[in-house]
């Protein structure tokens, strides 16, 4: 599972996942099933909101779960300080990136 986000507001731009393998037989495409998330926004209440978005079943809960878990990790990378610094243009944003990259330990 994997997401992407648009910093300064965190709005999810972007959503893959995969499942390589199951015991219940599910089917591995689950990129449809993803779609809806676009443009949610991480942040408080992004559970509930997940949870509304995503269709229900026993695959479905499981996708909002490995969602959510990407949310937490967004949140946890990103700091009220790194994101006041975000630059608004489009020219500062890989810049940016890759410094907030390196202060989080990422690199």
């Amino acid at each position: 599972m994997e997401i992407l986000v648009k910093a300064p507001d965190l709005e999810i731009v972007g959503v893959r996942g995969q499942i390589r393998r199951s015991g219940e037989g599910d089917r591995t495409d689950i990129d449809q099933d993803l779609r809806p998330v676009l443009g949610a926004r991480v942040g408080p209440g992004i559970k509930k909101i997940l949870r509304g978005l995503i269709a229900q079943g026993p695959l479905m809960e499981t996708l909002a779960l490995l969602v959510e878990e990407c949310c937490a990790g967004v949140i946890l990378s990103f700091t009220r300080d790194v994101l006041a610094l975000a630059p608004k243009d489009r020219s500062g944003e890989k810049d940016f990136l890759k410094l907030s990259t390196v202060i989080n330990g990422l690199k």
